[in-house]
Parts: C-alpha cells; sequence; structure tokens
C-alpha cells in the first residue's frame, strides 16, 4: 500500500510500530527504503487497561471517577448510553464542531483531520465493523466513544468526544463503551498525543500495561514521533486531491493505519495485516468524494 501511494523519491514513514513489526520491516522492508537504511525512534507508550476494572471503578484509587459520574446522574436524569449507529453521522459531526469550537480556537491542525477521521470513521461504520456507545441527555448528543477489536482481541479506542460543558461525561461515556464488550479484553486508549494532561488523565485510570512502539523511517531527515509542528492546515481541495500524489503513512502500534491526500494525517482503521482490499478500496472511495 505504501509503495502504490508514493509514487515519487519520499519514502514512507511509520509511526507507531509495534516491537515485533520492527523486526519484520527489517527483514521484509528492502522495497518501501528503497535502499536507504532503517533508522528506529522509540515512541511514546500506548495505555491499556482492564475491563472489568474500568466497569467496576472499585476502590479509592477511582473514587474521582465515580464522583464524576453520580454528579452527572445527579444533574442530568435522563442521561442515558445507548449503541453509538452509523445513522448517528449527523449528530457526531455536529458534535465534534462543538467540541472544536469549546477547545478555545486551537491552532493545531491535527485536530480538523482527527475531524475528518471521524466523519469517515461514522459514514463507512458499519462496513469497517466499528462500535461504540453514545451518552444521550434527553435528545440531545452530549458524547461517544467508539472503537474496533483487533483479531487478537484486544479492544482499541479510536475516538472520544464529548460535550465540554458536561462534567462527569467523559468518564461516563468510557465506564459505558468498556461495559459494552462481552468479555475482559484488554482496552487500548492509545498514547498521550503529546500532551501532558492527556498523559496525566491515562494515568489517573491505573493501566495494567504499556503498549511499546516506534517511530520508522529512511533516516533522510529527522525522526520525531511527535511532531508538534504548526502547519498549515489541508484546504479543502487539498483534502479531496486524487490518490496519486505523494503520501506518507502512519502504522499504529495498536494496529490502525493513517493515510490521507497531500502531506498526511490520518484516519485510524483495521490492522495493516489484516487490511482487506474492499477496506482500502472504501477508504480510497472515502478521501475522493
Amino acid at each position: 500500500m505504501l509503495e502504490r501511494a508514493n509514487t515519487g523519491p519520499v519514502v514512507g514513514e511509520l509511526r507507531f510500530v509495534a516491537p515485533e513489526c520492527v523486526a519484520r520491516l527489517r527483514e521484509h522492508g528492502d522495497g518501501w527504503l528503497r535502499g536507504h537504511t532503517l533508522e528506529v525512534v522509540p515512541g511514546s507508550p500506548d495505555f491499556l487497561y482492564r475491563r472489568s476494572e474500568m466497569v467496576e471503578l472499585r476502590g479509592a484509587r477511582y473514587k474521582s471517577k465515580r464522583n464524576d459520574i453520580n454528579q452527572l446522574l445527579r444533574t442530568y436524569p435522563s442521561a442515558r448510553a445507548e449503541p453509538l449507529r452509523q445513522c448517528d453521522a449527523e449528530a457526531v459531526a455536529r458534535l465534534t464542531r462543538l467540541w472544536l469550537s469549546q477547545r478555545g480556537g486551537e491552532q493545531d491542525h491535527s485536530h480538523d483531520e482527527e475531524a475528518f477521521a471521524l466523519a469517515a470513521a461514522m459514514q463507512h461504520f458499519d462496513a469497517l465493523g466499528l462500535f461504540g456507545v453514545r451518552l444521550m441527555i434527553g435528545d440531545a448528543l452530549a458524547g461517544i466513544t467508539l472503537g474496533e477489536r483487533l483479531p487478537t482481541g484486544v479492544v482499541n479506542v479510536l475516538f472520544e468526544k464529548t460535550d465540554l460543558d458536561v462534567p462527569g461525561a467523559s468518564q461516563f461515556i468510557f465506564r459505558e463503551f468498556c461495559r459494552l464488550l462481552g468479555d475482559d479484553a484488554l482496552i487500548n486508549t492509545g498514547d498521550g498525543a503529546g500532551s501532558p494532561s492527556l498523559v496525566r488523565a491515562k494515568e489517573s485510570y491505573r493501566p495494567v500495561q504499556l503498549g511499546q512502539n516506534s517511530c520508522c523511517g529512511s533516516g533522510e531527515r529527522p525522526l520525531n514521533p511527535r511532531s508538534r509542528r504548526r502547519t498549515r492546515a489541508p484546504t479543502a481541495a487539498r483534502a479531496r486531491a486524487p490518490l496519486n500524489g505523494q503520501f506518507r503513512a502512519v502504522f499504529l502500534m495498536r494496529g490502525r493505519l493513517q493515510i490521507m491526500p497531500g502531506r498526511l494525517m490520518v484516519p485510524q482503521f483495521s490492522t495493516l495485516h489484516a487490511f482487506a482490499a474492499s477496506q482500502c478500496d472504501l477508504l480510497a472511495k472515502a478521501y475522493c468524494e
């Protein structure tokens, strides 16, 4: 897929690569590297939790989480969790725009790219085998959590968005997402995305495991697993460009491939080794429509 997308001389960059996949790249990456030397830089870890602990929230260490959830239910007696469906796409788009506006106009273009990826995920929700939970307060959508299950049994949280004016919404929606799972799976919420506050929030849930990953490239340019450079966000015309330009790709350790026309960043779907041709065509169609 990388070779098909990268038609020019630029070598793609893989981020969030699991240790076992680094070994596979060393063995089979010649075509992708085009004769260059593989360079591997350690990345920030993913946070993994045990489903039963996230549902029960027992003990003093989770007291604040229980208090937040109870406060939400006292303030909003009509609050309830329901399955997320593909037909919720328009409501999710409105919630995403609200979430972006509540963040105070931050100039990080990755937020716009994440919103683009979430819209694509909702558009092809059923075909991609995604599932999730929505938080309803009355008739209003106040939060969503969207995920996938890998062949290994690990469950990835792909997106979580809430109305930031509803205290306790994040804690409630995450617990209900975990409750939705039928077994005591490991739940991967990803890394801290370069945000100290997000790292602290994920550490407060007491992860049972930290998933290690790396950033891999050709060594032609410095590799930075979490580059925070501010660059111009892609325009609508660039975002809808045909799939024949320069690409970079992101291989998330928790199994998701991220591809976007132009300079790349984004969407988050199935494992690379299990990425069916039909799904590739589906995503390509999503970016060209």
